[in-house]
């Protein structure tokens, strides 16, 4: 029967893969008719988010 013997030093612990930074969100300019509606009348949507502002009334600029 044969013991291994483990190396009773410590192990470093592993370095993690350097991060990329994070990507910065898209995002698209919207507009409104001030005439119909109350502020705010510009903004900048998530491009995610720009068929929920046309519903309410928003166009792209």
């Amino acid at each position: 029967m044969e013991i291994q013997i483990e190396d009773a030093a410590p192990k470093a612990p592993a370095k993690p893969a350097a991060e990329k930074p994070a990507a910065k969100p898209r995002l698209i300019k919207m507009k409104r008719n001030p005439e119909t509606f109350a502020a705010p009348h510009e903004a900048e949507v998530h491009i995610s988010e720009v068929e929920n502002y046309i519903r309410g009334g928003w166009v792209v600029a």
